[in-house]
């Protein structure tokens, strides 16, 4: 990840004992046993989640809320993936706070992952966990469990999208899930996202009718919504998409994303009135790995064959956007979201996800995020690399250059597999 300047804050807690790893390795077997406890907890909930077993999750909690939250997550998971051919994940100790008989460990986990009918058969994904323990007279128990980086999703979602409670030892409540013991509405919560998510894959029989969004105020609609990722979404290589948008920018006829599914990059502001950076962009996701989605009709799918033979969404800015935000069948999709810097490292979106411009009554600017940059205040702003032709054009460029009355970011799932599964 590339970053502008980022300063580096560390804070010290003095009314916790902070371990560093020397200390955890080394001079306190009491941690060690319980970061060990913390890891087999984790390897059992991934292999429920990813692989599908059936390992017995209540032998680490005493709460039945926080059982009913893990088994629902698990749930989730299932349902929205394929499982996977093969997965396996080390992990790694990034710290350890202590208070009273509570153990606050954050974990960072780097799982490999085999996927069954992808192109992509081998895929990576590091990010950190954050586990709370308790040392009791029988053993340990896990009190609590969160992964930040699915805030916008099912965690957040029924945690509050604020979650420094849990990721700042210094203000974490260990007794969180058993204030919830009794929590009748957490369950249906749990049941009612889980229903609407087999009821949403019920219903996905084709792309919805594309729509040009006409209203900054409809840019975003997920802040305060459950987001989740459908079923039998493959990753895009967001490193892929970066380099690709990077290396092409500033060349007077870029190379095509992928040469087997269009063979020669066509340079849209040669069309007089016409810019390329939708079109550019849409070669980006194919260096990610996106397939296209040709349904011969020029109002629907993502595809381009040549200038007479392509869908309006491959190169046309809302239509682009409409495309990625309603398609659940084949090819790239995502959702949209108003633009805002992050903030504290809570990274709602990532590199190689697209953000859109609103100006003059409609989308008419389309950028890929391609890196962070310190803005002040604990927050990192988007760096965005586009080409609108071969004059204009520029990479890792602050978001806000272009001046635009409304911002959105579209958060790619990844892409539909369409027919090639069945």
């Amino acid at each position: 990840m590339k970053l502008k300047s980022v300063l580096i804050i560390m804070l010290s807690i003095s009314i916790f004992s902070i371990c560093s790893l020397a200390a955890y390795a080394s001079n306190d077997s009491e941690l060690e046993d319980g970061y060990d406890y913390a890891v087999e907890f984790l390897e059992n909930l991934y292999e429920n989640a990813y692989m599908f077993e059936e390992n017995d999750l209540s032998q680490y909690t005493d709460s039945e809320s926080f059982l009913a939250y893990l088994e629902g997550y698990v749930n989730i998971r299932r349902l929205i993936s394929t499982r996977f051919a093969g997965y396996s994940t080390e992990y790694e100790l990034l710290d350890c706070v202590t208070s009273g008989n509570y153990l606050y460990y954050e974990i960072l986990h780097t799982s490999t992952i085999e996927y069954e009918g992808s192109n992509q058969t081998v895929g990576k994904s590091t990010r950190p966990a954050y586990v709370i323990i308790e040392k009791t007279s029988d053993g340990y128990v896990v009190k609590d469990w969160i992964l930040p980086a699915q805030a916008e999703s099912y965690i957040g979602y029924i945690r509050g999208f604020d979650l420094n409670s849990l990721i700042e030892p210094e203000l974490s409540d260990p007794c969180y899930w058993d204030n919830r013991q009794k929590d009748a509405e957490l369950l249906d919560t749990i049941d009612s996202i889980i229903q609407t998510q087999v009821e949403r894959i019920e219903r996905e029989s084709g792309v919805s009718e594309d729509i040009t969004v006409n209203d900054p105020e409809e840019a975003a609609t997920v802040n305060s919504e459950l987001v989740i990722i459908p079923r039998r979404v493959f990753p895009l290589d967001r490193s892929a998409i970066v380099n690709w948008a990077e290396s092409n920018y500033d060349k007077d006829t870029p190379t095509t994303g992928n040469s087997a599914i269009v063979p020669q990059y066509y340079d849209f502001s040669e069309i007089t009135g016409n810019f390329d950076c939708t079109n550019f962009a849409s070669h980006a996701l194919l260096a990610g790995g996106a397939i296209v989605y040709d349904t011969g009709d020029p109002g629907t799918g993502w595809y381009y064959n040549s200038l007479s033979d392509r869908s309006y969404s491959w190169s046309g800015v809302p239509n682009f956007g409409s495309f990625l935000i309603n398609n659940r069948t084949k090819g790239p999709g995502g959702y949209a979201m108003e633009y805002t810097n992050i903030q504290n490292n809570d990274f709602v979106y990532q590199e190689g996800d697209i953000i859109q411009y609103y100006i003059n009554g409609r989308w008419n600017h389309t950028a890929i995020v391609t890196g962070f940059e310190d803005v002040g205040n604990n927050e990192l702003g988007a760096l965005v690399t586009y080409r609108s032709s071969d004059t204009i054009r520029d990479v890792n460029a602050s978001q806000d250059y272009y001046g635009a009355e409304a911002t959105r970011i579209i958060r790619l799932y990844g892409y539909y597999p369409g027919d090639s599964l069945n």
